[in-house]
């Protein structure tokens, strides 16, 4: 449980510094980040843990297949779609 504790809290901090580089490209962009996030879980066992980190991961990959399918959509390149190309570009 030790081994797999001291994994996690690497993670969290790799996860954290990503949210951070994101929140900087969203100001970058002009756009407000969210100042509240979704609700933390907890758990007691390591298996719950796993479960949840799993799911999380899981969310983010559609999270980002939904991403990459919206760019798609928005390759559009008149001038009021400008914005939208500058996310493109970004991810």
């Amino acid at each position: 449980a030790l081994e797999i504790r001291e994994f996690l809290l690497k993670q969290a901090q790799s996860e954290m510094n990503h949210v951070n580089q994101f929140s900087n490209m969203l100001v970058g962009c002009g756009i407000e980040p969210a100042k509240f996030g979704n609700p933390f879980t907890t758990a007691n066992s390591v298996e719950l843990v796993l479960k949840y980190a799993l799911e999380m991961e899981l969310e983010v990959i559609e999270n980002y297949t939904k991403r990459i399918l919206d760019a798609e959509k928005m390759m559009d390149t008149s001038p009021e779609n400008a914005t939208n190309l500058k996310w493109i570009v970004i991810f």
